[in-house]
């Protein structure tokens, strides 16, 4: 049987679609979309347009063949399915690996030259809009240490020049485990193997002095992306956020103090329901006074079963606004963009080397700028480089 596994939503899916083409592969065989026969869809749910896009995906695959539909999108129960003879939905990856009658393994597959390794599972946090922790759990679930430097010692037999540790909230690591462990240790952990390590998202109040000494020691390449939100109090309360404004701009200043010009990225929620002007405007001072190096907007969009589902009838903020004021914080990020890149002129630093191109390959340096290397080298690789800026973009010699 030829199947196919197409991966929609964060980088935990996509870890959890490479471990069951690890559990599968001694079972079926693995081939593109064009020549499969069954097609495993790994389903996103954060937004209402990511349900759209996986019901598109269900109508179109079904038309070929089976389609076993799994992640998220499978456990929200509050959206709407496809349904048909030849359409079955399981709630977790261990269920369609049970449905091939393997074991669901946390074991080493990856397409990419820069893998993930997930490190836990759930959110306590129940941010009023997020649908997150309804689909993955309120509890926090770390994967054991042991677990995590066996998979890293794979990895890293296989020669991977960089992890990146990725999870539902991995500030949370280690609260469920015995001896007093926390994210850090799990830093130090796959840094015994792979002495390159990439943070996913992390909350600001989450951030210990541990990570950021390991930030200034280079235990992890000069990266982090912390989510904002809102740099307003009032809308931070009311979608039931773990940080305030404050606690949001030091995170940044002692990243900035422990590091030479880490790569700082951030999420914006604009049009939160009651979002007034002053409030924007918060969120647009806060990014306007701070060194981003790259930002994700995102309008406001409803989830049903959450908090904020009711505030949306109650307060909402009309659309046109909304996508103004994704519109000004996009602009504003792209010049923030546009001044980081600048001022890595002349820096040198290293990358891992991704698409080979007609001139080289393409590839992402330590402070996660996607760059272009005009040389000789292998995919995979990482080799230091010294970057310059041409006037429009970054360029690797």
């Amino acid at each position: 049987m030829k199947v196919s596994v197409r991966t929609f939503g964060c980088k935990v899916n996509r870890f959890e679609s490479e471990q069951l083409i690890a559990s599968i592969r001694d079972v079926v065989t693995m081939s593109d979309e064009s020549d499969a026969e069954l097609f495993v869809v790994n389903g996103c749910s954060v937004t209402a347009t990511a349900d759209s896009q996986i019901r598109n995906i269900i109508r179109r695959l079904s038309k070929r063949g089976r389609v076993i539909v799994t992640g998220c999108y499978a456990r929200n129960r509050g959206t709407t399915h496809v349904e048909g003879e030849n359409i079955t939905y399981l709630d977790f990856m261990d269920d369609v690996a049970e449905w091939f009658g393997v074991p669901f393994r946390y074991a080493v597959s990856f397409s990419t030259s820069r893998p993930f390794i997930k490190i836990q599972d759930g959110c306590p946090q129940f941010c009023s809009y997020c649908i997150i922790p309804h689909l993955r759990g309120g509890v926090v679930k770390s994967v054991p240490l042991d677990q995590i430097e066996q998979i890293s010692n794979q990895f890293a037999k296989q020669k991977v020049a960089e992890l990146v540790l990725t999870g539902i909230h991995i500030g949370t690591y280690g609260r469920d485990l015995q001896g007093e462990l926390s994210l850090a240790d799990a830093v130090n952990a796959v840094y015994k193997h792979i002495p390159a390590v990439r943070m996913g998202s992390l909350e600001s109040a989450e951030i210990s002095d541990r990570v950021y000494e390991q930030l200034a020691s280079g235990v992890l390449l000069p990266h982090l992306h912390i989510p904002m939100q809102s740099g307003s109090d009032a809308v931070l309360k009311r979608m039931n956020r773990p940080d305030t404004a404050p606690q949001f701009r030091d995170a940044i200043l002692k990243a900035v103090e422990s590091v030479d010009r880490p790569g700082l990225g951030c999420d914006v929620i604009v049009g939160f329901p009651g979002e007034t002007d002053s409030e924007f405007q918060q969120s647009f001072d806060m990014v306007s006074s701070l060194p981003f190096s790259y930002g994700h907007v995102f309008p406001f969009s409803a989830r049903q079963g959450t908090p904020a589902f009711q505030m949306e009838k109650e307060t909402p903020v009309p659309h046109a606004v909304k996508k103004e004021r994704a519109k000004i914080l996009r602009e504003l990020f792209e010049q923030k963009r546009a001044d980081f890149i600048r001022s890595l002129d002349g820096l040198e630093t290293t990358m891992v080397l991704e698409t080979e191109t007609s001139d080289g390959f393409v590839g992402t340096t330590e402070r996660y700028q996607s760059v272009q290397f005009q040389g000789q080298g292998a995919s995979g690789k990482r080799i230091p480089v010294t970057l310059s800026f041409d006037g429009n973009q970054l360029i690797a010699r």
